[in-house]
């Protein structure tokens, strides 16, 4: 996101399609059309539609052209479009993304609010694969010295504002929408014994880290040194336990935590190597999309749509690579209508490498080497399509093979 919002190398920009050279012959042409066209820029969309346009709109001369570049006047594309029959599509269904366990250490004031606990929930579970965990570490429910559990009647209220109210009590459990479970713990979350204690029981495959706490106000100060405090913890206790490589996504209080708090490259873990950084510099997100809206006013009101998580509107997610196309050496323009031929409408920014590397609109000509564990970082306006449980899956006779959701950034 950062990298879109910025003003060098691959980022957002825009121009007046009236104001292309006349070779490239843009307006009168459809999105589809367009998102082959230029060797060195993606096609994003257009200002009065906004991000990932339907692909059979037609370019206008009044339009604003919105893409991704690292130069404000990209050049024609000389590959032609590979010939669908050449394309090596993988036409069988996806495979189903295993349940994982995602922990949220620390409290935010306004999940006090059932209401908004509801909302942040239902926005946590909507993408996790069926049969997956959420755990809540916090101080919610402690009283003095004496911890005691979270309350009932909160979550009963939470769960009277759950949408469609698919939230119920199972046991100690709550189990939500796509057969996700949810565990209260009433703990410090900066306590090591307390996060050595959750880490043994369960295998973290994501944090996400919050640093204010339930019952106490914090300065932002101590706000960011508890949040370096637990990221220390959980990757130390994540190599003690053998376990793989979580991904830990924090944010920060004050601007300079982000240079001191940039996630640490992690040794191999059986086998696997994690170099994506954790660290969200929130306050620097916030400084370049602020800059984005008073240099283009105009693009903004489009691209603001990937800071609203609401269905309908453009956001950034993952697809597993192999999903679209099969295991080898690919040119982006391959990638790019293989994507489409399953997801006609979604922009393909650039490939995310099982290694950490990020390919960020790569030239159109350029050859990758794809291969499991690889994905495709998209922006789309499907709604996430989540993986229920396998024996309540039942098909009409003829029915094309589903398709593969999104996976939030």
């Amino acid at each position: 996101m950062l990298d879109l919002l910025g003003f060098e190398g691959a980022a957002f920009r825009c121009r007046a399609a009236k104001e292309f050279p006349a070779e490239h012959k843009l307006i009168g042409k459809t999105v589809q059309e367009v998102s082959t066209m230029w060797e060195n820029a993606i096609f994003a969309g257009v200002d009065s539609l906004g991000l990932a346009p339907p692909g059979d709109y037609v370019i206008r001369e009044h339009d604003r052209v919105i893409f991704v570049s690292d130069m404000s006047l990209p050049t024609l594309a000389e590959m032609p479009p590979v010939p669908r029959d050449s394309l090596e599509l993988n036409v069988a269904k996806p495979a189903a993304l295993a349940a994982r366990t995602v922990l949220i250490c620390g409290w935010r004031d306004t999940w006090n609010l059932p209401t908004e606990f509801a909302v942040q929930l239902q926005f946590v579970v909507q993408n996790l694969p069926f049969g997956s965990k959420v755990i809540f570490l916090n101080m919610k429910g402690a009283a003095g010295e004496r911890n005691v559990p979270v309350d009932d009647d909160f979550l009963r209220e939470v769960a009277a504002n759950y949408p469609e109210r698919k939230m119920r009590k199972v046991q100690d459990k709550w189990e939500l929408s796509n057969g996700v479970l949810m565990h209260f713990i009433t703990g410090d979350a900066a306590d090591y014994d307390t996060l050595e204690m959750v880490l043994k029981k369960h295998e973290i495959g994501q944090a996400i880290v919050v640093s204010s706490m339930a019952n106490q106000k914090l300065s932002p100060q101590l706000r960011d040194t508890r949040l370096m405090m637990i990221l220390i913890q959980l990757r130390h206790l994540q190599l003690k336990l053998n376990q793989q490589p979580m991904h830990v996504i924090a944010e920060n209080a004050l601007d300079s935590t982000g240079v001191l708090a940039i996630g640490p490259t992690v040794g191999p873990v059986g086998g696997i190597t994690t170099k994506v950084p954790d660290f969200v510099n929130t306050h620097v997100i916030y400084a370049a999309a602020l800059v984005q809206a008073l240099a283009y006013p105009r693009m903004f009101d489009a691209i603001s749509e990937l800071l609203v998580f609401k269905d309908g509107t453009a956001n950034l997610s993952m697809y597993r690579v192999l999903d679209f196309t099969t295991a080898g050496r690919h040119t982006f323009l391959e990638l790019t209508q293989c994507l489409r031929h399953r997801h006609r409408d979604d922009v393909l920014l650039g490939v995310r490498m099982a290694s950490g590397e990020m390919k960020m609109a790569p030239p159109l000509s350029e050859d990758i080497d794809v291969e499991d564990g690889d994905l495709l970082m998209v922006i789309t306006r499907q709604a996430a399509e989540i993986d229920k449980e396998p024996q309540a899956e039942v098909l009409p006779p003829g029915s094309p093979p589903p398709r593969s959701g999104p996976r939030t950034l």
